[in-house]
């Protein structure tokens, strides 16, 4: 099949992809070294100093960003040209210098490996039902399932990628294989459509192995009953299968030169460099954004609903937020990845170029005697990101301020006083996260501070969302202990973690045990 689909690979497929490769490169390092940015801002001085020598210089250094870069992009723009056209006439310039036959000779080592790569890729990605979206080995079993089932059965529990989702699932018995194979109630005339129909649900490119041992089992009669007496469920087995498939899609997808790989939004981070130097609320806070950076802010796609409204709200005509959430419900990771999307480019073009930086309330407190100390810190600080404009600043745990050192909250509202002024005139932009019992005690009382902000609920994540975080976290965990998580063992620690911890809430208290688990496995196993 792919024998005679080679010179339609070597003529077109080849050259747009090497195309696409090379666009690819050219946008992600113009986007790296500002170019379009420093263009448009020509005339903007470098880090918000706007006397005479600091906008010559700043004009200087963007000319010279906007040299370097349209002579870089514009020697990648050509080879991006160049490179598909040079491909089309290799095999002429081959022949002409090195001969006929080394030039077969080459094509057909081109040949071999062009099999060899596309031996188990389908012909056509998923859409609508058809046998060209399932990988050959799949579809190859499939139809051996379909003649000889107990054969084909045998031929399926024998891959690799079977053993491994049963060992995701806890099924390694050889009683279950054996029951499996053993198992004639089963209508087979279902099973393409239904190991199709499961792959579009998990959204992957093309029906997989693990797709067709879900179809067969599916079609089993009675197959509730069939997973209940191995005391599991077939959810279980489904969900083990979308694990395992999600990985393996994540590392697919991962590089630029891969083929499904999808180019992030343009315009991270300080690639404007219009913000101002910051020395002293650097010594007090953390930036989010530059841990996400160094690669410490963790990419777990969840919570995409509140991350949306958050962003949203930042962009609107209040530009202040008051996340409400219970302790533990996630509110500080929220913005951490919301800082995580700010530095690799984001889709909302009024947090492009923004910081988001962490003051800890705790530590404007700390060392402070009275509330006037506390008040100075705080007005040093407002002051830095005042004048910086590209900050957003997040106090986690605020209610910490409306607290006077004796624990009472008089005396210390001049503390928000400080802040009103900023918040009201949008000189900043500003996000503070606290408990519903904490807003309602220290904040509401103070009617002209608590509206100005917009309210962003974050409700305890449910069973799939907690989950999703789990999966991301065990991933870390399998690497860095060197141990297998098994889908059942997440499903356990969710139920466990329910039942038993009551004054937490999810994710926090189910990633706390699931941490806390691996720490005392592996500690057991080392003595």
């Amino acid at each position: 099949m792919y024998a005679q689909r080679y010179p339609l690979w070597l003529g077109i497929t080849c050259p747009k992809r090497i195309s696409q490769i090379c666009g690819r490169l050219t946008k992600l390092i113009s986007n790296r070294l500002s170019f379009t940015t420093n263009v448009r801002l020509l005339f903007t001085p470098l880090f918000g100093d706007r006397t005479v020598i600091g906008r010559l210089i700043g004009f200087v250094t963007r000319i010279g960003f906007i040299i370097f870069g349209f002579l870089f992009v514009g020697f990648l723009s050509l080879i991006t040209i160049s490179l598909p056209l040079l491909w089309l006439a290799l095999p002429f310039v081959l022949i002409d210098e090195l001969g006929v036959t080394f030039t077969i000779i080459t094509y057909l080592l081109v040949f071999f490996w062009y099999l060899y790569t596309h031996k188990d890729k389908p012909i056509k990605k998923i859409d609508t039902f058809t046998k060209k979206s399932f990988r050959p080995s799949a579809l190859k079993i499939a139809n051996l399932i379909i003649s000889y089932r107990k054969k084909g059965i045998e031929r399926l529990l024998q891959e690799q990628k079977i053993i491994d989702v049963f060992d995701e699932t806890e099924l390694t018995s050889k009683n279950f294989n054996q029951r499996l194979i053993e198992t004639e109630k089963v209508k087979l005339t279902n099973l393409f459509r239904t190991s199709f129909e499961y792959a579009k649900s998990q959204k992957v490119m093309y029906v997989e192995m693990e797709h067709i041992l879900l179809g067969y089992v599916k079609n089993i009669s009675g197959v509730e009953q069939f997973f209940n007496s191995f005391g599991t469920t077939l959810e279980t087995l489904e969900q083990a299968v979308q694990w395992q498939v999600e990985k393996r899609k994540e590392l697919e997808t991962a590089y630029f030169w891969q083929e499904d790989y999808t180019m992030p939004p343009m315009g991270g981070f300080g690639h404007g460099m219009t913000g101002r130097v910051t020395p002293y609320l650097d010594q007090i806070s953390t930036d989010f954004t530059k841990l996400a950076g160094s690669g410490l802010v963790k990419n777990i796609i969840e919570r995409k609903t509140e991350i949306d409204e958050i962003a949203r709200a930042l962009g609107g005509s209040n530009k202040n937020i008051m996340i409400l959430g219970e302790a533990g419900s996630g509110k500080t990771s929220l913005i951490k990845r919301l800082a995580y999307e700010i530095m690799r480019g984001t889709e909302y073009t009024t947090l492009k170029n923004k910081r988001i930086v962490h003051l800890e309330s705790g530590g404007i407190i700390s060392g402070a005697r009275t509330a006037g100390d506390i008040a100075q810190t705080l007005r040093k600080a407002l002051d830095e990101v005042r004048n910086s404009g590209d900050i957003i600043l997040f106090i986690d745990e605020i209610h910490n301020l409306a607290k006077s050192l004796s624990g009472e909250t008089s005396g210390l509202s001049s503390v928000f006083a400080i802040l009103e002024p900023h918040l009201s005139s949008h000189t900043l932009q500003f996000i503070g996260a606290t408990t519903i019992e904490n807003y309602r005690k220290y904040i509401e009382p103070y009617e002209s501070f608590a509206r100005l902000f917009d309210i962003v609920e974050i409700p305890e994540t449910n069973f799939a969302e907690t989950m999703q975080i789990l999966k991301y976290i065990a991933r870390d965990l399998e690497n860095k202990f060197d141990i297998n998580i098994t889908y059942p063992a997440l499903k356990t620690t969710i139920d466990l973690s329910k039942k038993l911890v009551r004054e937490r809430v999810f994710p926090d208290k189910a990633v706390s045990i699931l941490t806390q688990t691996c720490d005392l496995t592996v500690g057991k196993r080392k003595y």
